[in-house]
This record gives C-alpha cells, sequence and structure tokens, in this order.
C-alpha cells in the first residue's frame, strides 16, 4: 500500500510540474513592447463619415434592415476573389489595393454581398 501511495504521489508531483512548467513563459517567448510614438506625435480619432455619408447611412439602413447588413468605407478586396496568376494578379490587386467603396449590402445568410453603392460628388 505505500508503495502505491508513493507511486500516486511521484505522478501528480509530475503532472503538477508540468502544468506549471506550460504556464511559466520563457523570457525568449515573451511578448514584445508596443510601438512607442517618436516625440511630437500625437494620434486623435477622425470621423469615419461625413455629416451626408451619416444621412445616407441611416436612411440605407432604415431602407434595407430586414434584409441586409450595411458596412461602411469596405475596402474593395475584402469582398472580390481575383482568379488570375502572377502578375496580372498583383497588378489588380495594386489598383484595389486602397480603393474603398462607401456602403456595401451583404445579405445576413449567405454572407455575400448583393450590392455596393458609391457616392460621388456633384460638380459645384
Amino acid at each position: 500500500m505505500t508503495m502505491d501511495a508513493i507511486l500516486i504521489g511521484v505522478v501528480a508531483a509530475g503532472v503538477l510540474l508540468l502544468v506549471f512548467w506550460e504556464r511559466v513563459p520563457s523570457p525568449g517567448t515573451a511578448k514584445s513592447q508596443a510601438p512607442v510614438l517618436p516625440a511630437g506625435v500625437t494620434l486623435a480619432p477622425t470621423p469615419l463619415l461625413t455629416e451626408q455619408e451619416v444621412l445616407l447611412y441611416n436612411l440605407i439602413r432604415l431602407a434595407v434592415q430586414d434584409y441586409y447588413l450595411v458596412f461602411s468605407q469596405v475596402p474593395l478586396w475584402a469582398f472580390i476573389c481575383v482568379d488570375a496568376e502572377g502578375k496580372a494578379r498583383a497588378q489588380i490587386f495594386r489598383d484595389i489595393a486602397l480603393k474603398p467603396v462607401d456602403f456595401v449590402l451583404v445579405h445576413p445568410g449567405s454572407r455575400q454581398v448583393e450590392q455596393v453603392i458609391q457616392v460621388e460628388e456633384a460638380a459645384p
């Protein structure tokens, strides 16, 4: 009986040692520090949409609330699948990389983009 108790104690100590060893991070795996801004640099929030875009967004949302999810300022690459190879694919991605669309209507079940709304500024 004492030999069984000693064996159980050794196994329990080994399990506890393994659990403790996994929880203690090693110095090499410590997370890197957050980036530090240079002196004189400040960050401030800026509105995502203009007043007119907010009004249009609210109107669109009211009109389609039972049928679509409405997203604003979505980059083209987020919902377009490019089926091309090599340089052609790279060129297409370069063209659409930073181009956002104003509003996107997404079907909540299929998660597919159903409509894209792009607002153009009126000429003075």
